[in-house]
């Protein structure tokens, strides 16, 4: 695996050209993904400081595609990184499948929902996704809408975020995005392994009025 939309979307999450040379950096706390990323790109030196690897590169041509039709900034860039511009549709995949190996994350939320006359908890999986850049999380909710997933946003006082919710769109983002990430990806294959229809009895309540928050927003 060497392909550079997808290195491009993993620079861009959690990564750094820097201003200095042609180095490019990737960090994770992830042994098994460094390990994945030395050994299938070709790229990478791994070096671990305490609980970081750090993976560098040191590549002048791929330093400036992925600052030149990349547009990802030398030195900081969490708030000024822009999307790519005129990907092919296999291209943005693999940028987005870079994006979501750095910047979201897996797991199963409780909400509670109205069933006959009764609420019940119900548990969810969902993906987040968030990143300080308002302009890339635009693209990248956009292109979950073109491969037709169903993402909604969420209101955050320091970054910007959205959410994936339930199995039809964790099924659609791991058949046609999915990820590399060793860790990331056996969670998404574990929970689409869960039990569709949990619901238990919430003791003690009765109907109410549910927010759409807590109703897992319009994907369940």
């Amino acid at each position: 695996m060497h392909c550079i939309a997808y290195i491009a979307g993993l620079v861009a999450s959690d990564g750094h050209l820097s201003t200095r040379d042609y180095r490019l950096k990737v960090v994770t706390y992830d042994k098994r993904f460094a390990e994945y990323l030395t050994r299938n790109t070709s790229l990478f030196k791994v070096y671990r400081h305490g609980k970081v690897f750090e993976l560098y590169c040191y590549n002048k041509n791929l330093w400036n595609t992925l600052n030149k039709d990349y547009r990802i900034p030398c030195g900081k860039k969490s708030n000024t990184i822009q999307p790519p511009k005129e990907l092919a549709p296999t291209e943005a995949v693999d940028f987005l499948r870079g994006l979501f190996d750095g910047d979201s994350s897996i797991y199963i939320v409780q909400v509670k929902l109205r069933r006959k006359q009764q609420v019940y908890k119900y548990l969810l999986p969902r993906i987040s996704f968030k990143s300080k850049s308002e302009a890339l999380t635009n693209w990248a909710f956009n292109q979950l809408r073109k491969l037709g997933l169903k993402p909604y946003y969420s209101n955050e006082p320091t970054f910007h975020r959205f959410f994936l919710d339930g199995f039809t769109n964790l099924r659609k983002f791991h058949e046609k995005i999915g990820y590399r990430h060793p860790a990331k990806r056996k969670k998404l294959e574990g929970l689409l392994n869960f039990p569709h229809n949990y619901y238990a009895p919430v003791a003690g309540e009765g109907v109410r009025n549910s927010s759409p928050a807590e109703e897992g927003g319009p994907e369940n």
